[in-house]
């Protein structure tokens, strides 16, 4: 028999954690068997890397492997992750295999920095959009999430960082920024690089302003690239950010596959790397062994480059069979607007002035009646009060073709039928 808890004293962390809009809409999903989800960030079953795990687990060197690993993560993986980012970087990338953690996902690599850099009322910077569970994360630990300046290109903006932090400084608050968050490769949710030039600027933006301040560069897309690799360096090899804290977080998520759940960040700051193996020790006494055997076997193996470059022809297809299929349904008639991505998994598609796509709107409600699903774009910002109301993330990497033509079909049919925009308030 339930009891109603009442009594019970939670924590303050507790207090702080808050429902997820996304989990909402999934559970919504779930209740109706025939909706077609373009929300959901996974990846395709159908190019998932069966063949090459079979081997990995084939190939077992021992039974050590099944048994419990290392905190920081199996040495020879995290060699192989450093030579991959020199490699990504054209050898200028200066991580060395101490500097590599591996985590249970990204999101575990999030939560590790966010509990080492900062306590309550500290302030992480983030772009406008940016990952959404990251609010989760930073509000679990009572941390403030504050959006960084952008311009009309959806880039960040050095200048209005720099004002920014200015502004912070006046306030007394500059020495709260404990951390700065940035998706640079195909982000999630917009789709967009961040240029060189706009890294290499903020980079002597918080070299002058604000050194202490450790950048966190989220490079979990960036090898899902379509036709061409992003052109711009991560921040350990560009100059500007010499000298500088900073991190790289990178996932198997995207890449190979979800399912092994397997993340890691690479720092140049040993305490880092220290403080954050204390934490993980509490939490799970270092990330699967067996998972980390597989992704080794991948790298090591020569297998992982050419299965990449099997997804990436996999679904720079699925993004325009979307992009395609939204464009013939006539939805820029209604006023409707986005760029097709030169990478990821997700189309950023912004709505006409005055509508509302929040979970609550009417537009919502119609895409569920339409059985798709989507996510909501004002999830993405750090104030969703000020938050543009008409932005929709779109993923395109679990469905079938034929399903997402279906799938924008059914986008589209929602959209005709909203005659009228009201902005409702949060």
């Amino acid at each position: 028999m339930n009891v109603s808890g009442e009594n019970i004293r939670m924590s303050v962390a507790a207090a702080r954690s808050r429902e997820s809009v996304v989990a909402d809409l999934m559970a919504r999903a779930l209740a109706r068997p025939g909706i077609l989800s373009l929300a959901a960030g996974f990846t395709d079953n159908s190019v998932l890397p069966v063949e090459i795990v079979g081997q990995a687990v084939r190939n077992l060197p021992n039974a050590g492997v099944l048994q419990y690993g290392s905190n920081q993560g199996r040495p020879a993986l995290r060699k192989a992750i450093a030579e991959r980012l020199a490699m990504l970087d054209g050898g200028r990338c200066g991580v060395d295999a101490d500097g590599v953690v591996m985590t249970n996902g990204s999101q575990q690599s999030l939560y590790l920095l966010a509990q080492v850099l900062c306590d309550p009322g500290d302030i992480v910077l983030v772009e406008a959009p940016t990952y959404f569970v990251v609010f989760d994360v930073l509000g679990g630990l009572g941390v403030e999430a504050l959006s960084l300046p952008s311009d009309g290109r959806g880039q960040v903006d050095p200048d209005g960082v720099r004002e920014l932090l200015a502004g912070l400084a006046r306030e007394g608050r500059l020495d709260r920024v404990k951390m700065a968050y940035f998706i640079t490769y195909y982000s999630n949710p917009s789709g967009i690089s961040m240029d060189g030039g706009v890294k290499c600027a903020l980079g002597k933006a918080f070299s002058e302003l604000a050194p202490w301040v450790v950048a966190v560069e989220d490079t979990a897309y960036r090898e899902l690239y379509f036709d061409a690799p992003h052109p711009a360096d991560s921040v350990f090899a560009l100059p500007e950010w010499e000298g500088l804290p900073r991190v790289v977080t990178g996932s198997f998520s995207k890449c190979f596959s979800p399912g092994i759940r397997l993340g890691y960040f690479a720092t140049n700051v040993p305490k880092i790397v220290g403080k954050s193996l204390n934490i993980k020790a509490q939490q799970d006494f270092g990330s699967a062994n067996l998972s980390q055997w597989i992704a080794g076997y991948a790298l090591t193996t020569g297998a992982f480059d050419p299965f990449v470059a099997g997804l990436r022809t996999h679904y720079a297809a699925k993004a325009r069979a979307l992009s395609e299929a939204l464009e013939e349904g006539g939805l820029r008639k209604l006023g409707w607007n986005w760029d097709d991505p030169a990478g990821g998994l997700l189309l950023w598609l912004r709505g006409p002035e005055g509508l509302d796509t929040g979970a609550s709107g009417d537009f919502c409600r119609e895409c569920l009646n339409e059985e798709v699903l989507y996510v909501p774009g004002d999830i993405c910002y750090a104030d969703r009060r000020s938050a543009p109301r008409s932005n929709v993330r779109l993923s395109f990497g679990t469905l079938s073709v034929g399903d997402l033509r279906e799938g924008a079909g059914r986008f589209r049919n929602a959209a005709g039928r909203m005659r009228q925009y009201p902005l409702k308030e949060v």
